[in-house]
């Protein structure tokens, strides 16, 4: 009777074991089911907000160009009667004929910009055609040159030509953007620098990149980059980045973050060459 007991406690010792593994399992597969649904809530929480947030940005985008566009039509019809005037009363001379110039390029130049800005807002899409992506780096080169940052050293690596089908405005857009987010990322380096570079991967793609020597960023600030919307600089709302991405998708270019050994970024954006 004795050996009897004890055979029944060992096999109820058994069951509460196999019960209990059973049922911790089955707690552990709730647990990880509840967590992978709060993170699922979390993600589309802030994708959620995030949208929001670019819808605001589209209908002030829209607000801004519209209320731009009148002064700016204002500022043409004073250029065009200031030159009327110089001419008739014999005040012109070259210095003033090229300063003109210089403002009729430069409202061209914003036109188109709140032009372009007018159609983002209405989600419309630019003139794509066949243009050279050396010459429109260069061109960005030289906005960036009025954009303050003297202090750091910028480089560039262009091939002769670089053949794409695209809208040159926005991927002019797209290469101020890059510099502009890589020289601010240097600004506190004892010797800040930055390389724009463009070559050719293959017969079929090129690849632009812009490299800076800016601090290693860590693993969530990282992450953020590749976050629609999301800016790794406090005081930014990220609009560049997301400007940058759009464009991109807009010319089928693949844009990619590469963190480099020794610090600093590399964003790299592959486009299909011109057939």
């Amino acid at each position: 009777m004795a050996s009897g007991l004890l055979l029944l406690l060992i096999l109820n010792s058994l069951y509460l074991r196999r019960t209990v593994a059973k049922r911790t399992l089955q707690v552990r597969r709730t647990l990880n089911r509840q967590i992978k649904l709060e993170k699922e809530y979390k993600e589309s929480r802030n994708r959620l907000a995030q949208m929001e947030k670019f819808g605001v940005i589209n209908q002030m985008s829209g607000m801004l160009a519209h209320e731009v566009q009148q002064p700016l039509m204002a500022i043409n019809n004073y250029l065009a009667g200031l030159r009327v005037y110089l001419n008739s009363k014999g005040y012109s001379d070259a210095v003033t004929e090229r300063a003109i110039g210089s403002l009729e390029h430069n409202s061209e130049r914003i036109g188109s910009i709140v032009t372009r800005v007018r159609g983002y807002a209405k989600q419309k899409k630019g003139e794509m055609k066949s243009c050279d992506l050396t010459a429109i780096a260069l061109s960005a080169l030289n906005v960036l040159k009025a954009l303050k940052f003297e202090h750091v050293e910028v480089t560039s690596d262009l091939p002769p030509q670089a053949k794409v089908v695209g809208d040159p405005l926005e991927l002019e857009l797209l290469i101020i953007n890059l510099l502009k987010n890589a020289c601010s990322a240097v600004e506190k380096q004892p010797k800040p620098k930055v390389d724009l570079k463009i070559e050719s991967l293959d017969d079929k793609h090129w690849c632009l990149s812009v490299s800076d020597n800016g601090p290693t960023l860590d693993d969530k600030s990282f992450a953020r980059l590749k976050t629609l919307g999301d800016s790794v600089k406090p005081e930014g709302m990220g609009i560049g980045l997301s400007i940058v991405r759009g464009i991109a998708d807009k010319h089928g270019a693949e844009l990619e973050f590469i963190r480099l050994p020794k610090g600093g970024i590399c964003s790299r954006a592959v486009i299909d060459k011109e057939v």
